[in-house]
């Protein structure tokens, strides 16, 4: 197990630079693509189809702006709105203005009607992203209730009356007023709405990343599987009687490989390497018994397996030959001998 956990991690090691690229490039291009492809597409627009408030009397608006005490902008436009949506706030707002806000906001519910960065229904608040200046927006369809609506929430807000922003400073631009039609197409929007579209990239980009992780590992991993010099031990099959030890200095292990290769001392054993001289062979195993031992570069070239009692497949990391080693591989299945094999890590 810990041979197998040592070359996944020499795999994911030789070959992060790719991953990483491979993640924050499919990451950027479906969070982008997204992005564009949502705000390109008509279908994805939410249209209102039906009509959610008689009348076509004009909006009012009340605009102003807030600090939180140390001085930093204050930007949520949600919470604002919830409480101005409230069973209890609409229930005092329309007792107080005598209008049927109460009643239109239900009919709302009701049909699920989609808000929209541009449409906030009956009543709502708005933020301009670049001034951080809010405005809360009353569209019932009469203009006198409109103005009473949105005159209601600035003698609340005025007065303090509003617990949450009691402690927060709040500047005001002008008085409640009508407004024909409200520009939202380029610079209001609601905080939700644009958490929402961040949220929303932000997931995409990291669904592209693991995407794009999961695709480079397997192409990299595809390209050890098949390609011409033998890398790791996963990337190259053997029998199930054969037995493998890896040289590699994670492991610390060249005084255990001295004895794998060694044991047992009374039998004679021939090493098929592809790359290596014997002297540096000799070298790099530290044997200490070198009669019994015998070098060949391919097993076809012994003339007689009599005196052998078993054979050792050297195989160095991204340097032996995966066509070498099948070789070998069809050539021993001629052969009722035991096997070892080797692989050492550069």
């Amino acid at each position: 197990m810990k041979v197998i956990w040592i070359e996944v991690l020499r795999f994911l090691k030789n070959n992060i630079k790719y991953i990483i690229s491979g993640a924050l490039l499919f990451g950027l291009i479906l969070g982008a693509s997204s992005y564009f492809l949502d705000r390109g597409n008509p279908n994805l627009e939410v249209r209102n189809e039906n009509t959610l408030v008689d009348g076509d009397g004009k909006s009012a608006i009340f605009n102003f702006y807030i600090e939180n005490q140390d001085g930093t902008v204050y930007t949520n436009t949600s919470i604002i709105e919830q409480y101005m949506l409230m069973d209890k706030t609409l229930m005092e707002l329309n007792n107080f203005t005598e209008t049927d806000v109460y009643k239109l906001f239900q009919k709302e519910l009701e049909t699920d009607y989609s808000r929209t960065p541009e449409d906030r229904g009956v009543l709502g608040v708005l933020k301009n992203p670049y001034s951080q200046r809010m405005s809360i927006v009353s569209n019932t369809g009469n203009e006198e209730d409109n103005m009473k609506i949105v005159q209601y929430f600035s003698e609340l807000m005025k007065n303090n009356q509003i617990d949450f922003l009691e402690t927060k400073n709040i500047y005001y631009f002008e008085d409640p007023m009508l407004v024909e039609s409200l520009d939202t197409s380029s610079t209001i929007i609601n905080d939700e709405d644009d958490d929402l579209n961040i949220t929303s990239i932000i997931i995409r980009v990291i669904s592209g990343m693991v995407l794009g992780i999961v695709i480079v590992i397997g192409i990299v991993l595809m390209k050890a599987l098949f390609s011409k010099n033998l890398n790791y031990s996963f990337s190259y099959s053997w029998d199930e009687n054969d037995i493998f030890f890896l040289s590699d200095s994670k492991l610390d292990n060249s005084k255990e490989l001295k004895q794998f290769v060694n044991f047992p001392i009374e039998s004679n054993k021939l090493i098929v390497t592809e790359n290596r001289t014997e002297a540096k062979i000799h070298e790099f195993l530290s044997v200490s018994n070198h009669d019994n031992l015998k070098f060949l570069n391919s097993i076809t070239e012994i003339n007689s397996l009599d005196s052998i009692g078993e054979v050792i497949i050297l195989i160095q990391s991204n340097v032996t030959s995966r066509g070498w080693y099948k070789k070998q591989r069809r050539a021993l299945k001629l052969i009722n001998i035991p096997i070892k094999i080797v692989q050492i890590n550069n």
